[in-house]
């Protein structure tokens, strides 16, 4: 999902900040408070019958931001881990 913003970043419009992946990771945590309570503002009818699940939907939130950023990484750790395993190198 990164790369695709960073590719295609003039068609997205994505904010300049999500260029900067430590940045997104330190403001992950208010990014997923104020998107959980973007979903709840927009939705006062329901917002009292679902206020359980507001801890979930601030995790899942924070979980993005988190994947969004490290995804990549870790992806081409793996990558170059399986790559290396296919070999026979096990270091």
């Amino acid at each position: 999902m990164r790369q695709v913003r960073l590719n295609n970043a003039s068609t997205l419009q994505a904010p300049w900040w999500l260029k900067k992946r430590w940045l997104v990771i330190a403001a992950s945590p208010m990014i997923a408070a104020l998107t959980t309570a973007r979903i709840y503002a927009r939705r006062l009818s329901l917002s009292n019958r679902f206020l359980y699940l507001l801890p979930g939907i601030f995790i899942s939130k924070l979980a993005w931001c988190r994947g969004a950023c490290l995804g990549p990484i870790l992806t081409a750790q793996t990558d170059h881990q399986e790559s290396n395993f296919s070999r026979g190198q096990t270091h």
